[in-house]
Formats: C-alpha cells, structure tokens, sequence
C-alpha cells in the first residue's frame, strides 16, 4: 500500500527549496512507498462540492470518482457508468453501475448514492443547477440503475456528468449526500476513489495523508485524460 503526504510550507523560503527539490529530483523521496510533495494551500475543507478551492478539488480527485470523465478529446467517457441509454426524443435516461464497486469502508456502490449525489452537487454548481432545472424524475431503479427523465431536451447531460472543473460532481455514499446539501459541509471523507484519507492524520495547515488501495481500471482502455484508472476495493 502507497502513501501520499501533502504538507504546506510554512514560509516562502521553505516553499522554494521543496518546489526546487521537486524540479531536480522529480519526488521527494521518503521510503520506497511514500511520496512527500507540498501542495499549492492548505486543505482547510474536505468537501469539494461545498468549496470551489482548488486543493480541495484535488483531495476529491483522490478520494473520489464521477459517473463519467472526459478523454483527451473532452469527449465523455464511462466512468463508474457502464451503460446508458438514452431515449430518442433526449428526454429519457437510464444508466447502470458497474458492478463490483466498492467504497472505501467496504460496503457496496448503489444507484442511490450516484443519484443522491448528483441531486447535491446540481443544487451547488452552476451547471448541475441547468440540469436539475429540466429534470422531472430522477431515482434509483434497483441496486446499480437509475433513471433521469428530463422535462425537454437538454444536450449537455452527458458533459454536465463529466465535468471537470469545480464544481465537480463526485459521488458520495447517499447517507452523506443526502443529508447534507450542497451549502453545508459533510463531515467524512468516505470515497470509492483510488486513494483513502489517513483522517487520523489530517493536521489541518501541516499534513495530509492519503493511501493507495488496490485499484481497478474504469472506463476506456487505454486511460486517456481525465477519464482514466481510478480505483475500487
């Protein structure tokens, strides 16, 4: 198992030699399975759908993952999705999981936690609002598929699912998203992604620890771009 550590430099010399130090040396290197790299701000909001901050952004990278990434083309590609189909008229949506998905504290990845995060992020973001907008029914039909039947067309769904830039809509376990909306910060950092947060070792404006699970590929073969090898248990 591989660790990360992101620590702040608490002083602009500090920062300099450890940006200098990355630059000659590529890592900085601190046993066979732990990188060590000081990030651009200190990660005082674990919640990437609450915060447009970059390193919080970056943290949801890593502990999370979406229905759908982009490809070097900004293409939408299945992420955790494994089919969709869509109804002729654009109006009617079904999409399946793929099986197998797990989140960071062992239990499984449900319909209804993509489609209780979805409805989250779409009352945050500014492009999951125009999408919730026209959306009329949106709920779980079973263990892995759920449903989306929209009001009248609407020809970014797929882009909306797949965007990349904050906010993004990761999925959370729908106890978490659910309760909380997209104004209030959830309190845990429970992902399906490819790395889990050492939340015991978090000291907020010093360190962050994150470690590397057994990953599958998802997606694409080979990984292209944002959509690429993301992980679950």
């Amino acid at each position: 198992m591989r660790k990360f550590i992101l620590r702040r430099m608490t002083s602009p010399a500090k920062a300099v030699l450890a940006a200098l130090a990355l630059v000659f040396s590529g890592v900085v290197n601190a046993g066979d399975n732990v990188l060590r790299f000081a990030a651009h701000a200190d990660l005082k909001n674990t919640d990437p759908i609450w915060t447009t901050a970059k390193i919080s952004t970056m943290h949801g990278w890593m502990i999370y993952d979406t229905l759908f990434g982009i490809d070097s083309n900004y293409v939408p590609q299945p992420q955790m999705v494994d089919t969709w189909t869509r109804s002729d008229d654009g109006l009617n949506w079904t999409f399946t999981l793929r099986a197998g998905m797990k989140w960071h504290d062992g239990d499984p990845v449900r319909a209804a936690d993509a489609v209780a995060s979805v409805k989250r992020w779409g009352s945050r973001d500014a492009m999951g609002m125009k999408l919730m907008a026209v959306v009329d029914y949106f709920e779980p039909d079973n263990e892995l598929t759920f449903t989306m039947k929209l009001n009248k067309p609407f020809g970014m769904v797929l882009q909306a699912l797949a965007k990349s830039s904050a906010n993004i809509p990761f999925i959370m376990k729908e106890e978490v998203a659910a309760k909380y909306d997209g104004f209030t910060q959830v309190p845990t950092n429970i992902g399906s992604g490819p790395f889990m947060m050492v939340e015991e070792e978090w000291v907020p404006g010093s360190k962050v620890s994150t470690r590397s699970l057994k990953t599958t590929s998802q997606g694409m073969s080979p990984p292209t771009f944002i959509q690429a090898v993301k992980g679950c248990m």
